[in-house]
């Protein structure tokens, strides 16, 4: 999914096992109680994106942008 553009995607709950989001646009998108396993989401963009209650253990979020990001 490296580069994908998933702005405003409804995922809550969602298990994303060693995703590499890497450069993604997920300005918006839902992830609240998503679990996302080893992922990589170095500088994407989280604009507003919804992460309360989400696992994102072992993941690297090297330069994400989490301004507005629901927390």
């Amino acid at each position: 999914l490296q580069g994908t553009a998933l702005q405003g995607a409804v995922m809550p709950g969602v298990t994303l096992n060693a995703p590499d989001l890497s450069g993604c646009d997920l300005s918006g998108v839902d992830l609240r109680r998503a679990v996302v396993n080893d992922g990589r989401l170095d500088s994407a963009n989280m604009f507003g994106s919804k992460l309360a209650e989400a696992d994102l253990a072992g993941c690297t979020l090297r330069e994400v942008n989490l301004t507005w990001a629901d927390l």
